[in-house]
């Protein structure tokens, strides 16, 4: 009869890491993808700083040579 109840005290508490385990990937996976898109945001600023700096850049060249 003892040996029954640990099993199923073993069983109930393997349950209960499983179901913290999966908390906690789906958290991480909500963390991974926040990061991603925080990633992407962050490369296309940069794209849109290049870019502006370009335009800068042109512009002055075309001043310069206009004169």
């Amino acid at each position: 009869m003892q040996m029954i109840e640990l099993k199923e005290e073993i069983k109930a508490d393997i349950e209960k890491l499983v179901e913290e385990i999966n908390k906690y990937n789906e958290e991480i996976e909500n963390a991974i993808i926040e990061m991603i898109e925080y990633k992407e945001k962050l490369t296309n600023e940069c794209q849109e700083l290049k870019n502006k700096k370009a335009l800068k850049l042109k512009n002055i060249y075309q001043i310069i040579n206009d004169k």
